[in-house]
């Protein structure tokens, strides 16, 4: 790609699916039979998200929080926007760090 926001690669592509692999096997084996919410972040997350939507084998609602930024943009300042289309119960969120 000719562009000025487009950096060297970073990541392989065998290196990423290596990652969204073991992301997937981490949360089927947390989430087995239960139903989780998938947050993706957008524009951003697609990509990653269907990869790894693909992968997992339990039931799950989607979602997504919306960060509009321009590219190559390291100060931005755009609001983020969650738009709440499946209802999350506090008691039921599950965090990871």
């Amino acid at each position: 790609m000719d562009s000025k926001n487009i950096g060297e690669m970073v990541l392989s592509t065998e290196t990423i699916v290596q990652g969204v692999n073991i992301v997937a096997e981490k949360l089927n084996s947390q989430f087995k039979g239960q139903t989780a919410v998938i947050i993706s972040i957008v524009p951003g997350g697609i990509i990653f998200t269907a990869d790894l939507v693909r992968q997992l084998q339990f039931e799950l609602k989607m979602d997504y929080i919306s960060c509009i930024h321009t590219p190559g943009d390291r100060n931005n300042s755009s609001d983020i926007i969650y738009f709440e289309n499946v209802t999350i119960k506090e008691s039921a969120c599950y965090f990871s760090g």
